[in-house]
């Protein structure tokens, strides 16, 4: 048999061995679950944001956030930082022993990805590297000694090109990483796509590496579309990416549905069919299936859009989920 044949069969004999052992091990976990909570996007809802995230401590009982920060919304003007939203977050997440996450950096959770303050771009695209250091360090250096942060996330989906952004940098990711280490010893989270995306080049940089997890995407030509892919997929995709990070989390599980339009456009009521307390349910069963034990959930502002609007159903679903943890 020749060399180059033997090789070829020896690796196919190997995805197959791995694949096999990950289907095998295809097993619910008791999941830590969280939510990604943005103050922009509730406000875009309509929504009064300090509203909801009390309501999402108090009614919901959540106590694991990730937050991100928005750089355009906190330094408007260069040197000029307004921390008013993110102090009381912290605040209220003390008080009540929760465990935050904070995002931060140029690109951060929620469309169009990208919030970059005008004054820090370079030709109105490029990012001013020492300007972005600087909000890092004044960030870094506010919240560290907070008793509710756990854990930083730098950038979001860094090396996947989507979004309002300027071109990947990867020299200037690796640099943001480092300056945040050496300014503090919390431990470093970085996200990935879970679908559309290599995990390498996030996971050699990182402590814990967080991955996307959705199922129910809207196509304009086939409408609904589920990702045919097995929950084993993730778990060989995170065990196999274990060898260079200390943890893997779900770090954005969809729990809203794939919009196509405005809120407005349509009524909570086809909306909900787009996707419901069911479709929530069922995710969330799915994400326990991957061996990944914590996950946190992507749409917490939408629920409290849609109770606002008649259809209570995800609200009280997620009121379900939390109150069994």
């Amino acid at each position: 048999m020749r060399p180059k044949l033997r090789v070829g069969l020896a690796c196919v004999g190997i995805i197959f061995i791995t694949f096999f052992v990950g289907w095998l091990s295809e097993r619910p976990v008791e999941q830590k679950l969280g939510v990604t909570f943005s103050t922009t996007y509730a406000e875009w809802l309509g929504l009064d944001s300090e509203r909801v995230f009390t309501e999402l401590l108090d009614e919901l009982q959540v106590r694991r956030f990730r937050i991100p920060v928005y750089w355009n919304e906190v330094e408007r003007l260069q040197g000029v930082f307004d921390w008013t939203d993110l102090d009381r977050i912290m605040a209220q997440s003390e008080a009540r022993g929760a465990e935050i996450t904070l995002a931060i950096g140029a690109k951060v959770p929620r469309w169009p990805e990208c919030y970059i303050p005008d004054w820090a771009k370079i030709d109105g695209v490029a990012i001013d590297k020492n300007a972005l250091k600087e909000f890092l360090r004044t960030a870094v250096e506010r919240y560290k000694g907070s008793k509710a942060l756990v854990r930083w996330q730098i950038e979001n989906e860094a090396f996947f090109s989507f979004g309002s952004c300027p071109e990947v940098d990867a020299e200037l990711i690796a640099e943001e990483v480092a300056f945040v280490r050496s300014i503090d010893s919390h431990p470093i989270q970085m996200t990935a796509s879970g679908e559309l995306e290599p995990w390498l080049l996030t996971g050699r940089l990182t402590d814990v590496l967080g991955t996307s997890l959705y199922r129910k995407t809207r196509n304009p030509w086939f409408g609904d579309v589920t990702y045919p892919i097995p929950a084993w997929f993730y778990h060989v995709r995170s065990w196999m990416i274990g060898f260079w990070v200390e943890d893997v989390v779900i770090s954005e599980l969809q729990a809203e549905p794939w919009r196509d339009a405005d809120p407005l456009e349509r009524t909570a009521q086809e909306w909900d069919d787009r996707f419901g307390a069911d479709d929530l349910r069922t995710n969330v069963e799915y994400a326990s299936r991957t061996g990944i034990s914590e996950a946190y959930l992507w749409g917490v502002e939408w629920w409290y859009f849609m109770k606002q609007h008649g259809e209570s159903g995800l609200w009280e679903e997620a009121k379900e989920l939390f109150s069994n943890l």
